[in-house]
């Protein structure tokens, strides 16, 4: 297994890399910038989309023959943020958003050639990434063990924590109803 920070297909020629032995990809984009959508810097927002689904998107699809052949996986590590936009955060999270709504299609797309497509979602955990967080924060080991069991059950779904479990869950009341519970704690 690889750590590898590639930014595009051009990387992986240079650096030399056998794509074809991958059988699991890790799809684990993160830019963050805070701020307004209607007032923060819209390079920062342009680049957070460059990183968080473009990235992975031409990922997935330098990787996917090798995946197909093996019969392999890729896992998106998205957020539960990909379900609400906070006021400060909002950028970030439209950027988690269009991957979550990517992993889905991609989904569809690598079914047919046995390829399971994981979408991992979580609330803060305990990185450099959540380093300025004052919330709840999970420990990173219980990511990845959660989605590690989630390609054992052929999930192509993984709720690792409360947060992210409880947020989707409020997707099916009232419209707005669950962003009701962020922008009340955005104002405190």
């Amino acid at each position: 297994m690889s750590d590898v920070s590639l930014r595009g297909a051009a990387d992986i020629r240079c650096k030399g890399l056998r794509h074809e032995d991958v059988t699991v990809l890790v799809n684990n984009a993160g830019a963050v910038s805070f701020g307004s959508l209607l007032t923060g810097p819209l390079d920062d927002a342009h680049a957070m989309f460059r990183t968080n689904v473009f990235g992975p998107w031409e990922m997935t699809r330098v990787f996917a023959p090798a995946l197909a052949a093996s019969g392999g996986a890729m896992v998106s590590v998205l957020s539960a943020i990909a379900w609400f936009s906070p006021p400060q955060n909002g950028a970030y999270a439209a950027t988690k958003a269009a991957a979550w709504s990517l992993t889905n299609g991609l989904r569809m797309g690598l079914e047919s050639a046995g390829v399971l497509v994981q979408g991992l979602h979580f609330g803060a955990v305990d990185t450099d990434f959540a380093a300025g967080y004052d919330g709840t924060k999970i420990a990173p080991g219980q990511v990845v063990n959660a989605s590690l069991e989630g390609l054992e059950a052929e999930a192509p779904e993984v709720l690792v924590d409360a947060e992210s479990r409880n947020t989707k869950a409020a997707l099916s009341g009232a419209p707005g109803e669950y962003l009701r519970r962020f922008l009340g704690s955005a104002g405190s």
